[in-house]
């Protein structure tokens, strides 16, 4: 554990420069490792089964286009309700001048 001890008295950047090289590499062997593997885990998978398995996938993007499809009626009427109550301020506005 003299390393350690050693790396604890280097200052903060060479400590974080540390920590980053350290959990980069760590992450690129569990990828690598991850990657490695995959075809493993697949080699017995039926197509249907991978179809069934990506019937998630296919709620998430249905529930996505639906909320954006709401939000956007939404925001239409929201400008069409602020495009009549501006006409309307217009309209008052000019009454109001014509009244003066």
């Amino acid at each position: 554990m003299k390393w350690l001890e050693k790396i604890r008295k280097k200052p903060v950047a060479v400590r974080q420069r540390i920590l980053l090289i350290s959990t980069i590499s760590v992450t690129a062997i569990i990828v690598l490792f991850w990657i490695a593997t995959l075809p493993y885990r697949f080699r017995d998978v039926k197509q249907e089964n991978l179809a069934k398995s990506l019937e998630p996938f296919k709620v998430i993007k249905s529930v996505a286009t639906n909320a954006w499809t709401d939000t956007k009626a939404t925001m239409d009427n929201f400008n069409v309700e602020n495009n009549l109550n501006v006409e309307n301020l217009e309209t008052q506005n000019y009454e109001e001048q014509q009244g003066n």
